[in-house]
């Protein structure tokens, strides 16, 4: 009966040192790598699954077996709270997020000893989604008894799961010849050229600089078309040859 103890003893005493080693050997599990980047956007029409790595090469989940655990945080910056707990894969898939907003979130992993190693503090920023693509521009005639001008136009196509609006660079100013004469110049811009003449007519070059047209368009997943247009006096534009201006068309999404 003694010769069974003593057998016994030597076996548990075998099994706590092995763990012992293990735990001593096993580095921290800090959860590091973060997808989104720390400070990066997560566009949500592409993918809104948070993701991250351990704190050492080798390290992973299916490496480590049922010995990792992991709680996350997160919410809007300043409002974190926990948002899942004991999840045993590296990700964690929010809610549904705003536009423009910033998020914080944080991961700590738990080993098998319920040790914690928490992570730092993340951000990132979720964008609103915008697609857009230009046409070009082209050169139109256009008769309005009893005067005719010629029309520059420029096609713009945007998806958006929001309201675009239009800014205007400060550079704005009229055209310049290729002799170096100002041309005098004016814009109008809407979904067609008779809509925009009828809502705003046609705007001076300098009127326009840094001006803002919050929500002007509506949002569309199939494409809103957006046309900006030149208007040059047919006797300038006939004798002025070849014509430029750099300025900046910014397209923003914003409620109306």
């Amino acid at each position: 009966m003694r010769r069974v103890i003593w057998l016994l003893c030597v076996v548990f005493g075998v099994v706590l040192a092995s763990s012992a080693v293990y735990a001593s050997i096993l580095p921290p599990l800090i959860p590091t790598n973060p997808t989104p980047a720390d400070g990066g956007i997560l566009n949500p029409e592409e993918q809104n699954r948070l993701t991250w790595e351990l704190g050492h090469a080798g390290l992973t989940t299916s490496s480590l077996g049922d010995i990792v655990r992991y709680d996350v945080f997160f919410g809007k910056a300043g409002q974190m709270t926990l948002a899942s707990q004991n999840l045993a894969e590296p990700w964690f898939e929010p809610d549904e997020l705003e536009p423009a907003t910033e998020y914080q979130w944080q991961v700590i992993s738990r080993d098998y000893n319920n040790q914690v190693f928490p992570g730092p503090v993340w951000t990132f920023t979720c964008i609103q989604w915008m697609q857009v693509s230009v046409d070009g521009t082209s050169l139109y005639w256009r008769i309005l008894k009893p005067d005719g001008y010629a029309a520059l136009l420029c096609n713009i196509i945007v998806c958006s799961n929001d309201a675009v609006g239009l800014t205007f660079g400060p550079q704005m100013a009229d055209l310049t010849a290729s002799e170096g004469d100002s041309i005098p110049t004016w814009y109008t811009f809407g979904q067609n050229l008779d809509e925009a003449l009828r809502l705003r007519g046609w705007i001076r070059a300098a009127d326009l600089a840094g001006r803002s047209f919050p929500g002007l368009f509506p949002k569309s997943d199939e494409g809103t078309r957006i046309e900006v247009w030149g208007r040059l006096e047919p006797v300038e534009c006939t004798s002025a040859g070849s014509l430029s201006n750099d300025f900046d068309l910014i397209l923003t999404l914003s409620n109306p």
